[in-house]
């Protein structure tokens, strides 16, 4: 490869569903969700919303339960932003991102492809 790049003989992807952070992190990625929990249903609450927040408050708590207990919980990617560390606002990372020569090379032939005109369609 380029200066810099390293080859890689194989590589671990993990499915959309699973997120896989370390043990240690857990209690950053509670006390970030609890601190957005509190905002979140303060500003139901302010709208009149008590249910709602009270809803809130109870799932992202039995939520935060489980994670700190076992690590996942039904509907974690809820909290994908917190367990990847990323700030509110920043798109998540994806495989493209790991592959910077196949993008370009994917995002080249798109930008290309308006300049061939389409295959012609066979006539009835």
């Amino acid at each position: 490869g380029e200066e810099g790049e390293e080859e890689v003989s194989t590589a671990a992807v993990f499915p959309a569903t699973h997120f896989v952070a370390a043990e240690e992190s857990m209690g950053r990625v509670a006390a970030d969700v609890r601190r957005e929990l509190a905002w979140r249903a303060a500003e139901l609450e302010d709208e009149g919303k008590i249910t709602e927040a009270q809803r809130l408050v109870q799932r992202t708590e039995g939520d935060l339960l489980q994670l700190e207990a076992v690590g996942h919980c039904p509907g974690v990617e809820n909290y994908a932003r917190h367990l990847a560390g990323r700030a509110p606002g920043v798109p998540p990372d994806c495989l493209v991102d790991y592959f910077p020569a196949a993008a370009a090379a994917a995002s080249s032939s798109a930008d290309n492809s308006s300049a061939h005109p389409p295959a012609p369609t066979p006539s009835a």
